[in-house]
Parts: structure tokens; C-alpha cells; sequence
């Protein structure tokens, strides 16, 4: 999801599906537009998933030209598509991944409000997240894991694999 609507857009009125919105542009309320005096550049975002979006928010990521990634991106090319994401991230000195676990196929991945048809498998996130390992200034912080979904335990190993992946690498601290 884009989690990128205006108020007025969203057909959900949750904030959930808003909350990047206040982050890179005005927000319409402002309240919540406060809270981020100073907006990212959204030219700096990058999104990957197959994005189910909204209306609002497919206007939005093709007015801005927002850069992402989709399973077909990887099928189709995945050496080209992973050298894109590979030289986008080493332009910033600073990266921060907020990774939704409802970018994974539903049938991987099933402890989350709304499954994804169709999304990514195990195998390309890590590819994706292996990259992202390499950059030297990383916060990475995992949502939408519900522990109220059947099996949920099973996906919470899965989680735990996702979490650890970016920060394997020697110049981090392990985890336990």
C-alpha cells in the first residue's frame, strides 16, 4: 500500500493509509501537518511492492514519478531492477527502510491485515534487504505483523529472519 492518501482522498479515512503523506508533502490537516515542520524531498522515497493503490495515490506517485519496484520488476529483470535500487540507495548518507510485512505473497507470508496477492517471495526481499545491508547508515523499522493471525507464530520466525537480514553485516552489531 502507498500509505501516501490526503484525508479527503482516502476511501478509508484511516490514518494509516496517510501517514507518509504529512511526511513529504502538506498534509491537509494541520494538526498532523505540524508534527513534520520539514518534509523529505519526495524524490528521495522509494517504494517496493506491488502497491495496491488508491486513486489519490496513483495520481500522486505519477505526478511526483515516486521510483519503485514490483514483483514483475524482479521476474522480468531482476539483475537490472536490483542494480537501479542498488545505485539509489548509495546516493544518500543516510537510509531508513520501513518495511510493511504485506509486501510478501499471502501465501508466504499470512500474519498481516490484508495478505498480498501476488506479492514479493522470501527470496527477492532478502535479495532487496542484502542490498540494503550494505548501506553504512541504516534505520529499518518492520510493521504490519498481526500476532492475532492463525499461525502466527510460524511468521513470526519469518519476521525475525526480515528484521536481522540488513544488519548481518560485519560492521553491525549481531543480534541474538
Amino acid at each position: 500500500h502507498g500509505d501516501i492518501n490526503q484525508y479527503s482522498e482516502s476511501p478509508s479515512g484511516n490514518f494509516h493509509g496517510m501517514y507518509l503523506r504529512a511526511i513529504f508533502d502538506k498534509f491537509e490537516i494541520p494538526e498532523i501537518d505540524s508534527l513534520v515542520p520539514k518534509k523529505i524531498l519526495i524524490s528521495n522515497a522509494f517504494f517496493i511492492g506491488n502497491l495496491d493503490l488508491d486513486e489519490g495515490e496513483k495520481r500522486y506517485f505519477n505526478n511526483n514519478k515516486i521510483k519503485t519496484i514490483n514483483s514483475n520488476d524482479l521476474k522480468k529483470n531482476k539483475d537490472e531492477t536490483l542494480e537501479t535500487f542498488t545505485k539509489f540507495i548509495l546516493k544518500y548518507k543516510y537510509l531508513h527502510v520501513s518495511f510493511d510485512a504485506d509486501v510478501l505473497d499471502g501465501k508466504i507470508f499470512q500474519a498481516t491485515g490484508i495478505p498480498a496477492t501476488n506479492g514479493m517471495s522470501i527470496e527477492d526481499v532478502l535479495a532487496l534487504l542484502e542490498i540494503i545491508s550494505t548501506h553504512p547508515n541504516l534505520s529499518f523499522d518492520f510493521s504490519e505483523f498481526n500476532p492475532t493471525k492463525k499461525s502466527w507464530e510460524k511468521w513470526l520466525e519469518l519476521s525475525k529472519i526480515i528484521i536481522k537480514k540488513p544488519f548481518m553485516k560485519a560492521n553491525r552489531n549481531q543480534f541474538d
